[in-house]
């Protein structure tokens, strides 16, 4: 690879599949990931619901599961690879599972979002979709002050596959930059110029889709290389059981990349089975589930259902704690906001 692996890089393999690349830590030789489309011609191999929509990328159809992120699915994932294609399986001492990890040796191509859109800028005879993406952010870089180099395509325009119903995918690179994309997506809505797009009740405090030119456009956050703080192997973690807890968000200006961080404070089991020793109070909570991805505030109660972590450092320190939502191992993890 000749530069660094973020998240949301895509992943074209030797094998014909493609995967999103999960997260900032990985192996030396690997990308952890997640398959997000499948050659259509494994789809009877797996016991997944798929949309109905369908892709062509170099001359081959493909599918996608409807739902991406349910440990239910994530299994039959892994069965199928442990099946079929062993080498995507990576059995992870650092985190103690089995991850979907591509093999560097198995990597065909890999797409870089802010590589997709240099491709694409200042060329005048573009589809209509690639038009308005280029306007779009041509229009919030000059709205914003910044520049087109912290922007990207994502998605499947990112790998200029053919679909039935495609979207603009936006990438913003930097925490800084995301916020004040954000922010000038309100102020272009005052102007007239596009519409904030509310699909969910998450949509009304993540406010990161809009209506452009009869377009959907989704905007989501990627750490720039100094903003990754995370080195695979610098911890080890070990599961300790599932919990359901109430707690306080204390900061959540983590929560706008994957996973989603948020640094919380006190524990209030919900079960007797969640009652845990004073030192395993968690002090961080990760989501893998992009559905919680900046949508907390801070200050606010959350109940929490997911998997209690201990990471031990190297050092000998005292270890510490964490919970993470969407471990891959129980459909019953979540995050929701206690209304006072």
């Amino acid at each position: 690879m000749s530069r660094r692996i973020l998240d949301g890089d895509v992943i074209y393999s030797r094998d014909g599949f493609i995967f999103y690349v999960f997260g900032y830590e990985h192996p030396p030789d690997r990308a952890i990931a997640f398959l997000k489309y499948i050659p259509k011609e494994y789809s009877d191999k797996l016991n997944l619901e798929y949309l109905k929509y369908e892709w062509v990328f170099k001359g081959r159809r493909y599918v996608r599961p409807a739902s991406l992120y349910t440990a239910s699915n994530y299994q039959r994932i892994i069965e199928f690879f442990e099946n079929y294609h062993p080498d995507y399986v990576y059995d992870c001492h650092v985190n103690g599972r089995k991850l979907i990890a591509v093999p560097k040796d198995l990597i065909e191509e890999i797409y870089y979002p802010d590589e997709g859109l240099r491709k694409i800028l200042g060329i005048s005879s573009l589809p209509p979709i690639y038009r308005v993406a280029v306007e779009l952010i041509e229009l919030i870089s000059r709205a914003s002050g910044i520049g087109l180099e912290n922007f990207g395509l994502h998605g499947s325009l990112l790998l200029g596959m053919e679909s039935e119903k495609p979207d603009v995918d936006v990438a913003v690179y930097g925490w800084q930059n995301y916020r004040t994309v954000k922010q000038t997506l309100g102020e272009l809505e005052t102007k007239g110029y596009l519409k904030i797009l509310y699909e969910t009740p998450i949509d009304y405090r993540r406010r990161n889709k809009c209506i452009f030119r009869n377009y959907r456009a989704v905007f989501n956050a990627i750490r720039k290389p100094w903003e990754v703080h995370d080195i695979y192997g610098s911890v080890i973690r070990k599961s300790v059981k599932h919990v359901r807890f109430r707690t306080i968000v204390r900061n959540a200006s983590e929560s706008i990349f994957r996973p989603a961080i948020y640094i919380i404070q006190g524990y209030m089991p919900l079960d007797e089975s969640s009652h845990i020793d004073k030192e395993d109070t968690p002090w961080l909570l990760v989501s893998m589930i992009g559905d919680y991805r900046d949508v907390i505030e801070e200050g606010s109660m959350i109940e929490v259902a997911g998997l209690l972590e201990r990471e031990y450092l190297p050092d000998g320190r005292p270890y510490r704690t964490r919970v993470i939502v969407g471990s891959g191992l129980s459909d019953d993890e979540y995050i929701s906001i206690v209304k006072e």
